[in-house]
């Protein structure tokens, strides 16, 4: 019995380690979108696992060529893609399970000083939110760290015209990293299966007892 109790547990140990591990860390860059010349579309969704509203990407190289100097191309962190919200309309990004937003990098693309609000919900709540100012000149990495949210909202205002050839309170955002939270249902697997396993080694067992118990009847019958 204790050898069975022993195998049972060690089976319930790596379930549930298997259940309970969270998905690698999702670095999006939208570097794996256009191509061929593009110089921007929609993002269509899903992308990267995530609903998308009201974000498109865009070539930087390809729309620095036509537009001159913006602050899309001062701020791209990989490659020359970034995903930007046009007319600096709200917009945002969603999950059907909760993750983990971890850090992303977002800078203006026309003005200076331009007010920008993030905000982390978790089914219809306000969870997190950070408000801070963006500019031209540059991206800035802002850290979250915000936890069992889906959905991720951009709100932008303000500014100052930086002397580009565009206007308004545009806005970019490039390598977005978040984690997909594990969900509760392998664990819940987990914890089935290895009661089973313990279920069944004390049925084994009892098996074992009960023969043994019908023997010792029959040597002294």
């Amino acid at each position: 019995m204790c050898s069975l109790l022993h195998r049972a547990s060690a089976w319930l140990v790596c379930l549930l380690m298997l259940g309970g591990t969270p998905a690698l860390a999702t670095t999006i860059g939208f570097d794996d979108l256009l191509g061929g010349g593009v110089e921007y579309a929609s993002i269509g969704s899903p992308y990267a696992g995530l609903a998308w509203s009201n974000f498109s990407v865009l070539d930087t190289a390809i729309y620095t060529a036509d537009m001159g100097t913006n602050g899309y191309a001062n701020g791209v962190t990989s490659l020359n893609n970034v995903g930007f919200a046009g007319y600096g309309l709200p917009a945002g990004f969603s999950a059907t399970q909760p993750f983990t937003l971890n850090s992303y990098v977002i800078g203006a693309a026309w003005n200076n000083n331009m007010t920008i609000t993030v905000q982390g919900w978790s089914n219809g709540v306000l969870a997190d939110s950070d408000t801070f100012l963006i500019s031209v000149t540059g991206s800035v990495q802002r850290q979250a760290a915000w936890a069992g949210i889906d959905t991720v909202r951009f709100i932008a205002s303000g500014g100052t015209d930086a002397g580009y050839r565009g206007l308004g309170p545009e806005y970019y955002l490039d390598d977005i990293r978040l984690n997909e939270l594990a969900i509760p249902e392998p664990a819940g697997a987990a914890w089935f299966l290895a009661g089973g396993a313990i279920g069944l080694g004390l049925f084994a067992s009892r098996r074992r007892s009960v023969r043994l118990a019908d023997s010792g009847g029959a040597g002294t019958a």
